[in-house]
């Protein structure tokens, strides 16, 4: 995989914003050769909410599994959590790379930050993880299906690949649980082509 590169990211958010919400709602468009996704790349999805998303930190879980329950999808049903782990940088807050898939949290979770995706409630988890050979980050995604008809535009069948993510995280010590500021999350959808989604609080209180 390539180095996430930020520039572009920068340079896509303002595209992501208009379109991003746009690409979830619209019938496929034709598949062509450039938009398919590299199968290598195809992430895992986990069946069931399981602790792995989360290591030992049960109040995380209870969180995440809170928000599934609370925040409803509109246009679908919601998909099989999708877990990754960083492969990027941190910097004053800032938390930027690619996310490569991975089959769930190794480590003790310290620290877990949720955000969501406004106007779809696509619901967002980063855990800030330590295994004794350092800081780790694993991010967990929640995205609700939309089908048009019978077309899935997107949902468990969906091919999904090539991920990256640009968020600032709310390190505030008087919550329990952390929130994701702002953000936008970057991703290849075979039915789409280059899709994306803003990522913001998910409201302006503790969790």
């Amino acid at each position: 995989m390539k180095a996430f590169n930020t520039i572009k990211l920068k340079a896509l958010t303002k595209k992501i914003a208009t379109l991003g919400f746009v690409a979830a709602l619209a019938i496929g468009c034709g598949k062509s050769d450039k938009n398919k996704v590299n199968t290598n790349e195809v992430v895992n999805q986990n069946t069931s909410s399981n602790p792995l998303n989360f290591g030992n930190n049960t109040q995380a879980s209870n969180t995440w599994n809170n928000l599934k329950s609370g925040l409803n999808c509109q246009a679908g049903p919601r998909m099989n959590d999708l877990i990754f782990e960083l492969q990027g940088s941190t910097q004053n807050g800032r938390l930027f790379g690619n996310l490569a898939p991975s089959g769930g949290v190794s480590g003790t979770v310290n620290q877990a930050y949720f955000g969501h995706t406004m106007q779809t409630n696509d619901l967002y988890a980063v855990s800030q993880v330590s295994d004794g050979n350092g800081i780790r980050y694993f991010v967990t995604v929640s995205f609700c299906s939309f089908i048009q008809g019978n077309y899935e535009v997107l949902g468990n069948n969906t091919q999904l690949g090539n991920f990256g993510m640009d968020v600032y995280l709310d390190n505030s010590i008087s919550c329990q649980a952390g929130n994701i500021l702002q953000g936008n999350i970057e991703f290849q959808n075979q039915n789409v082509g280059p899709d994306g989604r803003s990522i913001t609080l998910i409201s302006g209180e503790c969790l």
